[in-house]
């Protein structure tokens, strides 16, 4: 990805020193056969001294106030960041990272539920259901033998003050 915002950052970067070749499409951010060409690509190229007036200097501004964002935003990421010199051997250890949030928003959007739903359960309540049910801790437990399961429930009963002591802390 850092090739891409590199690149991103260079051509806002031109865009606000020259709007020309931005404004009439001869400056693609990426590849040209990225980029449809239809009727309303055309129209949007052909020039006027009227809209160029207006334009220029609205896209100057635009593509400036993009750059500061990304180069705010994507710190990290370009050059002398501490993710821009990411090698191909980096790969396999970015492999177990999850490409998206859906279940940390998942996750939090149940315990809001929860939390509204029961509002006098304490916090640890809500979370050790959570974690019960997406665990699915029951069919773990169904699947040991009688006299495993009850061994291990007398155990974590016995240790339950101290589980709520450190949750406390």
């Amino acid at each position: 990805m850092n090739m891409y915002y590199l690149q991103l950052v260079d051509f806002l970067g031109q865009a606000c020193e020259d709007q020309y070749p931005f404004l009439t499409g001869q400056a693609y951010l990426f590849t040209e056969d990225l980029v449809e060409q239809d009727e309303v690509l055309t129209y949007l190229k052909e020039s006027t001294e009227e809209i160029e007036s207006l334009t220029g200097p609205t896209a100057s501004f635009l593509c400036r106030a993009l750059l500061h964002l990304m180069l705010r935003m994507l710190r990290d990421h370009l050059l002398e960041g501490k993710y821009s010199g990411m090698m191909p051997q980096d790969q396999p250890a970015m492999q177990s990272v999850i490409p998206h949030n859906k279940l940390p928003e998942f996750v939090f959007g149940q315990l809001d539920f929860l939390v509204r739903y029961r509002p006098n359960a304490s916090a640890l309540v809500n979370e050790s259901f959570l974690m019960y049910s997406m665990n699915k801790t029951g069919e773990w437990l169904r699947m040991l033998g009688e006299n495993e399961k009850e061994a291990l429930l007398v155990s974590v009963r016995k240790e339950e003050q101290t589980y709520r002591e450190k949750f406390k802390a």
